[in-house]
């Protein structure tokens, strides 16, 4: 057994064991080196793991040593953050000059529960930014769920306040109960 004929062995004499580095795997050097590759590329989400995909591994620890060079051209291949033109993502306070919106007097958004709900009324900057994100090929899945659950809430508040709102006009009006 390695660890009684060996390790324990090399731990009295020397007070520490190292253990020999398996040729078969990435060194640590070599682990890091991929990381920095990747710290190097544009921001992406799924670069991780487009890489495992890619050497069908599960993680890149996993990677054999002999496939090191592989796995630098392919990183290598991609694009760096000084090469992106970097999209620019225009959203002025302009866009909520939207009819039933803006306060005429004091230019400060209003917010209207059922107009901001209705897609038909109000064209939401939050969801063409995130549309755009989407389709710039961004994972915004978590706030475009967020958003989306937000407008729904909105949505049945709204129906809620016009309930409450016919029921004291019912009741003002005296037909009540």
């Amino acid at each position: 057994m390695k660890v009684t004929e060996e390790i324990l062995p090399a731990i009295r004499k020397a007070g520490s064991c190292t253990t020999p580095h398996d040729a078969g795997v990435l060194s640590l050097a070599q682990q890091n080196a991929l990381r920095q590759i990747i710290s190097q590329r544009s921001v992406n989400a799924d670069i991780w793991s487009n890489f495992n995909d890619h050497f069908e591994i599960g993680s890149y620890i996993e990677l054999p040593a002999e496939r090191f060079v592989d796995a630098v051209s392919f990183l290598a291949a991609l694009p760096t953050n000084e090469t992106l033109a970097g999209t620019r993502y225009q959203y002025p306070r302009a866009m909520l000059d939207q009819p039933h919106f803006v306060a005429p007097d004091a230019g400060k958004a209003c917010l209207s529960l059922s107009m901001l709900s209705d897609l038909a009324q109000f064209e939401s900057p939050l969801m063409s930014l995130l549309n755009q994100l989407r389709s710039d090929g961004h994972d915004i899945s978590a706030p475009l769920d967020e958003a989306v659950a937000m407008r729904a809430a909105m949505q049945q508040t709204d129906k809620v306040l016009d309930e409450i709102r016919l029921i004291a006009l019912t009741a003002k009006s005296g037909r009540l109960g």
